[in-house]
């Protein structure tokens, strides 16, 4: 009887395979999303802080009847954010960019560099100068917010 007991005793070689093989699976498609997080997240905060800045940008136009003429005079602007201070990038502290286009009605760029490839229809910088402006979706105004990985 004391022999059955001590042969019962730990864990098979099967087991712990089976066991091993199971944890390899989940880490499999655990980790990319964990390590991915915080680029999603500034991703997420760079949109954010994209609307906030044509928000005040569009408060700045209804006061002036123009938009600053460029993205010194926008950093200027602290007036218009919530906390005095106009947001910056959430991943190197940069400005984010800024172009007032010139010739056409009420246009500017606006733009960030994504971590993250969004698939988005926005892909030139502020300040590239073959950036055309183009009715964002749905918002009235226009402005590109850049995607695309580092």
């Amino acid at each position: 009887m004391k022999l059955l007991l001590r042969a019962r005793r730990g864990f098979t070689l099967i087991e712990l395979l089976i066991v091993i093989v199971i944890i390899g699976i989940l880490s499999v498609g655990l980790i990319p999303k964990v390590i991915d997080a915080p680029k999603r997240a500034r991703d997420t905060t760079r949109k954010a802080d994209i609307n906030n800045i044509k928000v005040a940008l569009e408060s700045y136009y209804a006061d002036k009847n123009s938009y600053p003429a460029n993205q010194v005079d926008l950093y200027k602007m602290t007036g218009y954010f919530q906390g005095g201070v106009v947001p910056k990038d959430p991943g190197d502290q940069k400005e984010y960019g800024y172009k007032l286009v010139t010739g056409a009605s009420g246009c500017y760029i606006l733009s960030a560099k994504m971590d993250v490839a969004t698939g988005g229809n926005f892909d030139k910088d502020a300040s590239d100068n073959s950036a055309t402006c183009t009715p964002a979706l749905g918002t009235g105004k226009p402005y590109f917010l850049t995607v695309g990985g580092n």
